[in-house]
Formats: structure tokens, sequence, C-alpha cells
């Protein structure tokens, strides 16, 4: 909405508006919450601020590419999957698996196997 605004363009509501007619869009009736300027994070060497879904995107990109992150591991340990661990250690118990998973592309997994990550 700020766009149509910065750009001296008028949104106006319509009457009746049936969002089947529009791919299922709602008709909004306020502008969405944005993140206060002072609250946008810059990337370094970049004046732009960023908007907070490009400040998510970025966030999800540096998570991607960091050394000290393991999207195996965060699957693993995610609450949903709690019952994935539940069948592996009644698995493991019987000798059917081993025990010990290593998420080998996490470094802080790798030094916390020892300890059970």
């Amino acid at each position: 909405m700020e766009a149509f605004t910065l750009s001296n363009i008028q949104i106006k509501k319509i009457p009746n508006y049936q969002p089947s007619h529009f791919f299922g869009v709602r008709q909004i009736n306020n502008s969405p919450q944005t993140l206060l300027p002072e609250e946008r994070l810059t990337v370094p060497g970049c004046r732009t601020t960023l908007m907070d879904h490009q400040q998510k995107a970025v966030e999800f990109i540096q998570r991607s590419e960091s050394d000290n992150i393991s999207i195996a591991h965060e699957i693993w340990t995610h609450p949903d999957n709690e019952w994935v661990k539940q069948v592996f250690s009644k698995a493991a118990a019987r000798g059917l698996v081993d025990k010990d998973i290593v998420f080998d592309s996490c470094s802080v997994c790798q030094r916390k196997a020892r300890s059970g990550c």
C-alpha cells in the first residue's frame, strides 16, 4: 500500500468484492503492518534499508550458508518431529540402528557430538 501512496495512486474499496473472482485474494481495509524504518536492518555495504520480507530472506540465506547451521539437525530437533526421535530411540534400543547421529555439516554438532547434541 505504501508504494501506491508514494506514487500518489489512490486505492478504492470495491463494493461487494468477491475474492473468488480474484484468485482468492482478499481485499484489505488497511495497510499491512511493516517494520518502522529504525527497526529495519541493512546489509553491510548496502545503503538500502530492508523491508521485513527482505530481511527474512537475507536471514534465511545467511543461515543456509552458515557453517554453524545444520538443516538436518534443525529438522531433527524441531518439536514437530519428536515422534521421529522416539521411533529412532526405540530402534536404537533394539539394536536396529546405530544410536549415535552426527550431522556432518554442522561444526557445532561435531563439537557437541560427544555430549549428545
